[in-house]
């Protein structure tokens, strides 16, 4: 391939030393890559040249366009199409290559669920999730990494490689990452639901005893992480794990924090509660998001430093239930809980939950 003169494509326009001399440094390499003028061009006017080496490090293994990859998975057009759709990625050209040799292996995983009895909207309906997470965690990744990598007084073409090298390097071990962090979290439904299913087949499970369990949330987190700045978003998260790490004291435990929620427990009900009304005061006091929290009391089996069972997802569901800034409970935790007030909050249906619960909203005692 010729080398061209990057000067009369208007792609050094504007630069002096030492800019001009890293610019053409960058787009030796990416015509030696195999970029057109063309594609250098319209980098350049979209403001993304220091992106491109990357953008073709992710294009480079990609062998089949949408349908190719589905045809060699063994299903049709159609599903193709609405598979792409439901995990969030514009529909490509008809011969544009989207997708390597492991994407073609997860469609064919997606074919096996089908063939095993699963509803195909169901398929979808999962696809839809793990674009929406996918989607977040690549952008999550994308911010953290320019910033890490982004030196005072680099050219767009020190940042431009240097973002390429890193990627090459870290590429090949992305999926392990995410891959096994899904796993733990699989794992921790699996095991989740398996006792719930026992409890609700049998009435107990062997070992559990009673406790009380609270889940607290900040309110419309996953709205804030489209609108904020990473680093914003990063400052709210810390500040509510600190409430809730403040609150654990004394009787009161902190089994997780889950990003925008967290999990605690007590054996004193009434020292749990005051503290769920804590963090929804603090949050409101210092201009968070709103937290909302659920409370339920009764047995539960602690493993592996977590809890599980029926008590567990009513908290859960209780939480997700409760009004901004409100903490709603179930009867039980009011009748081991002292020196509180309460409110009635109706009968609830909660996900997952047979019948409708009633439930109590917490209110701070008044000395």
């Amino acid at each position: 391939m010729p080398e061209p003169d990057f000067a009369a494509a208007g792609l050094l326009d504007g630069l002096a030393d030492p800019e001009r001399a890293a610019r053409i440094g960058l787009l030796e390499r990416l015509h030696a890559d195999g970029c057109s003028i063309d594609e250098l061009l319209a980098a350049t006017a979209e403001g993304r040249l220091a992106l491109l080496p990357v953008e073709r490090l992710l294009r480079r293994r990609r062998r089949y366009s949408m349908l190719e990859g589905a045809r060699a998975a063994g299903l049709d057009d159609a599903f193709a199409e609405r598979n792409h759709r439901s995990i969030g990625l514009p529909l490509p050209g008809p011969a544009e290559p989207v997708y390597d040799d492991d994407q073609v292996e997860n469609l064919k995983v997606l074919r096996a669920m089908v063939e095993s009895g699963i509803a195909e909207d169901d398929v979808h309906l999962l696809g839809r999730v793990l674009g929406q997470t996918s989607h977040r965690t690549a952008q999550a990744i994308v911010d953290v990494l320019a910033r890490a990598l982004l030196r005072p007084g680099d050219t767009e073409a020190e940042l431009a490689l240097r973002l390429a090298d890193f990627a090459e390097a870290m590429l090949p071990v992305l999926d392990r990452l995410t891959g096994a962090v899904l796993r733990l979290h699989l794992l921790d439904v699996v095991q989740r639901e398996a006792v719930v299913r026992l409890e609700r087949d049998t009435g107990r499970v062997e070992g559990a005893r009673v406790m009380t369990v609270a889940f607290a949330d900040l309110a419309g987190f996953t709205a804030l992480s489209d609108r904020l700045a990473l680093e914003e978003l990063g400052r709210v998260a810390r500040r509510f794990e600190d409430l809730v790490v403040e609150a654990a004291h004394g009787p009161v435990r902190l089994v997780k924090v889950l990003g925008d929620g967290a999990m605690l427990v007590s054996d004193d009900a009434a020292a749990l509660v005051r503290a769920m009304l804590h963090v929804t005061e603090a949050a409101a006091r210092e201009g968070l998001p709103p937290v909302h929290a659920g409370v339920a009391r009764g047995p539960a089996l602690h493993a592996a430093g977590d809890w599980l069972g029926r008590t567990v997802n009513l908290a859960a569901r209780l939480c997700a239930a409760a009004p901004v800034g409100a903490v709603l409970a179930t009867p039980e935790v009011r009748e081991a809980a002292n020196g509180l007030r309460w409110d009635d909050a109706g009968r609830l249906e909660l996900r997952g939950i047979g019948e409708p619960v009633p439930a109590l909203r917490a209110r701070a005692s008044r000395g």
